[in-house]
């Protein structure tokens, strides 16, 4: 975006501020040591912040060895489950998505791994399925899928999620996505569209100064930044 702006001559441009994650983000937007930001959609905003556009949605995919014949997220009860965690709120969602199937932790073992261990723990059998967080275009989210029983011809399959009632006790922000026919090209899956579901990473962006001049400014600059995003 920063490149588009500066390409279109526009008047204004975008200072870069690195950061360890959506989370810490939402303090510093509240804190104002930024003016926009990026963030999850299932975590309030930030007082006086507001929502400017949707860059994409986090889908929940969770993929098993294509031995075990597991089909949904339903079915993952007695079953250990490996979360590749890339947030902090990351553990927190996929205890409510289980809670919703009435998974509880005495149904579902589930544990935060690192996508390096993917590979061997599915193999070995340690684990019978694994959930990330992402977009499936995402490099380090199709690294998972593809570490998933890598050295079997057979691909893995994309278990489905309906949503239910996980929308109710998460965030009105969950809602219903779609895992794309051969999201996955490398190893052939899915073979058909799978359910699942996403929350969407959001731009958002501090409310203006109260003093005018300074506000109108800001007001304008936000809204040719957010013309060009779109």
């Amino acid at each position: 975006l920063g490149r588009i702006l500066a390409a279109d001559h526009s008047t204004v441009r975008l200072v870069l501020v690195t950061s360890a994650g959506t989370h810490e983000n939402d303090s510093l937007l509240e804190t104002r040591e930024v003016d926009l930001a990026v963030l999850r959609a299932d975590e309030p905003l930030p007082g006086g912040a507001a929502l400017l556009a949707v860059l994409r949605t986090n889908v929940a995919v969770v993929v098993a060895p294509a031995r075990h014949k597991l089909e949904s997220i339903s079915e993952l009860k007695g079953k250990r489950l490996g979360l590749v965690v890339r947030s902090a709120q990351d553990e927190a969602i996929a205890t409510r998505l289980l809670d919703s199937f009435n998974l509880k932790p005495a149904d579902v073992s589930l544990t935060a791994i690192k996508s390096s261990d993917v590979g061997a723990l599915t193999k070995s059998g340690k684990f019978h399925a694994v959930l990330v967080f992402g977009a499936p275009t995402d490099p380090e989210v199709s690294g998972v899928v593809y570490a998933v029983d890598y050295k079997r011809k057979e691909g893995p399959s994309i278990l489905a999620i309906e949503i239910g009632d996980f929308s109710k006790g998460s965030s009105a922000a969950a809602s219903s996505a779609t895992i794309a026919k051969l999201a996955f090209p490398r190893r052939g899956i899915p073979e058909e569209e799978v359910e699942s579901v996403g929350i969407p990473t959001v731009l958002a962006a501090n409310r203006a100064s109260s003093r005018p001049l300074k506000g109108k400014l800001y007001n304008n600059a936000i809204t040719e930044l957010t013309k060009t995003l779109l």
